[in-house]
């Protein structure tokens, strides 16, 4: 007898003041297919991975942007 399965999908986002009244829209997102029973517990496994990824890639931009401030 086939399993049912679900499309499991969560996106995350953090709007960045970078001054001078602009900003930077960052958002990761997953999507996978999963054992139906298991939902609650995928989801979050892809909370605790998109809360990573969203950390590593807000540090990756401010780092840019602190490169392109120190320019001007």
């Amino acid at each position: 007898m086939p399993q049912a399965t679900e499309r499991v999908k969560m996106t995350v986002g953090l709007t960045l003041n970078l001054g001078d009244y602009q900003s930077m829209r960052v958002d990761v997102g997953l999507e996978r297919e999963c054992d139906s029973k298991y939902m609650e517990d995928e989801f979050d496994n892809m909370q605790k991975e998109l809360s990573e990824q969203l950390e590593k890639a807000v540090e990756g931009f401010e780092k840019k942007t602190r490169k392109l401030t120190k320019r001007s």
